[in-house]
């Protein structure tokens, strides 16, 4: 196989890969919302245990488990911000539609665009904000008095800080890019929610039935699922190649919520999926009209 073949071949893997872990974090948030009665931490604790046990199984013989003391400040801050991201997910998905939530939820990597340029001083390409723009305002379209999050204040604020903290935890990604290992990373995350919500239990925790049970394990071997191919994806392929397929987990969410809640599909949150989608594709666009003068100016620095 030559090596074109083999970047073709790597690259499919990490789409399919990709749109794997979109579908995982769509069904995570899913069964989120069928334990609804189950409080959020202890949701964060059980799917933690699950997602600990899947990367022992997948783990490499010689890595750190936690990482170095040198990286801590950087691996906390980014546990910490994903712990809250998914903490507030979970909140949400009490009472938001499944559809709305994973809009809301996209609209992350736009503000990741307008983070990376203020704190890691990345060139933000301009065209790069018409799409933030595109992505901002599908959101606000989906929770404008059209959609369905305008009648749930509280659900529309959680649903947006979860989007918050998952735009910051990427940003402590970028600090730790190409200096931790993915399973490191993931291992800490789980770690670090674990200890955390663990204490919760003791003064808030609800006995879960037989089906409450099943949705808890599914949270976990979802959301740990979701994690490892969204690391291998992108292991595989650079991340603006393939980031754009991660916003299929919208369609999943719209098809998991009518298929298991009856939820229905408002105009205003076709419509505010579509612009998100549509800014995912303008950035991904960008992203690869600029790659070439990346690679020419990275030559001439070596010639």
């Amino acid at each position: 196989m030559t090596g074109e073949a083999k970047r073709a071949s790597g690259r499919g893997c990490a789409i399919a890969l990709m749109i794997t872990s979109a579908l995982c974090f769509s069904i995570m948030q899913l069964s989120s919302s069928l334990c609804a009665s189950i409080p959020a931490m202890e949701q964060i604790f059980f799917r933690n245990v699950v997602s600990i046990l899947m990367y022992v199984m997948v783990w490499k013989k010689g890595l750190p488990l936690l990482g170095t003391r040198a990286q801590q400040p950087k691996l906390i801050c980014w546990s910490l911000c994903g712990c809250l991201n998914v903490l507030f997910l979970f909140i949400a998905a009490k009472g938001g539609d499944q559809g709305s939530l994973m809009i809301i939820g996209r609209t992350s990597g736009f503000l990741v665009v307008i983070l990376a340029g203020l704190l890691l001083r990345e060139r933000v390409a301009p065209a790069q904000y018409l799409a933030v723009m595109l992505a901002l305002s599908g959101g606000a379209l989906t929770a404008s008095p059209s959609g369905t999050l305008w009648d749930s204040p509280f659900i529309l604020l959680m649903a947006l800080l979860s989007s918050l903290f998952s735009a910051l935890a990427a940003i402590c990604l970028g600090f730790l890019k190409n200096q931790v290992h993915a399973l490191t990373v993931a291992m800490h995350f789980s770690v670090v929610s674990l200890l955390l919500s663990a204490p919760f239990l003791v003064v808030d925790f609800a006995a879960p039935t037989g089906i409450q049970w099943a949705a808890l394990v599914g949270i976990g071997i979802s959301g740990g699922l979701g994690q490892l191919t969204q690391m291998w994806a992108f292991e595989r392929a650079p991340v603006n190649e393939i980031n754009i397929y991660g916003y299929s987990g919208i369609l999943f969410s719209m098809a998991l919520g009518c298929l298991f809640l009856k939820e229905q599909i408002t105009l205003a949150a076709a419509a505010g999926g579509l612009l998100v989608i549509a800014a995912g594709v303008l950035s991904y666009k960008i992203a690869e009209k600029e790659r070439p003068s990346a690679v020419t100016a990275r030559r001439n620095q070596v010639d």
